[in-house]
């Protein structure tokens, strides 16, 4: 392996492991997002303020993931797109309009584009089924109404959880890369 394959594939590395990050620490933004919203008293446009925070984030992940990554497909980049605009749907609509088929939508984007971004990743079986399990959970959780402090415990839970996972995945990779093992 030359000196610039191993570079392009220890950055591939770096960026699916950040990627992985970020997208287990995605339940706390919105959580943070949503409790500041609901406890404290905004006007109307401190609540549209405080959207466009996760709404900047989200864009700047949809530019980061068109990147080439080994590790993540064609399907995959789709995925993280949907995932997003669900977010965005339910983050940025909701304040304008009030509507279950909007939730319902959102809700939709999110798990169809979690499961295209999950089928495409070349990552391993763990740290899917920490992300699967999660918002099955989750989706249980909004059946089951008022039980928001257990989707808190479980969102922080699942952050920790899935960077760990991210994080020791990266090291057996990077230690595959460095023996010349497939």
């Amino acid at each position: 392996m030359t000196p610039q394959e191993l570079d392009v594939a220890l950055k591939d590395i770096r960026r699916t492991r950040n990627l992985m990050i970020f997208f287990g620490f995605m339940p706390i933004l919105c959580f943070v997002t949503v409790a500041s919203m609901m406890f404290f008293v905004l006007d109307y446009f401190s609540d549209i303020y405080l959207t466009i925070i996760p709404t900047i984030i989200f864009v700047l992940l949809l530019i980061w993931t068109i990147k080439k990554n080994s590790y993540l497909g064609n399907i995959g980049r789709l995925g993280l797109i949907l995932y997003a605009i669900g977010f965005l749907i339910i983050f940025e609509l909701s304040l304008f309009f009030v509507s279950s088929i909007i939730s319902y939508v959102g809700g939709a984007a999110i798990y169809l584009g979690l499961i295209a971004f999950l089928s495409s990743l070349k990552v391993d079986k763990e740290i899917k089924s920490i992300h699967i399990l999660f918002y099955l959970l989750i989706l249980l959780v909004a059946i089951f109404h008022d039980l928001i402090a257990l989707t808190i415990i479980i969102g922080i839970i699942y952050s920790m959880f899935s960077s760990y996972l991210a994080v020791r995945w990266a090291n057996k990779e990077f230690f595959k890369l460095m023996n010349n093992e497939e």
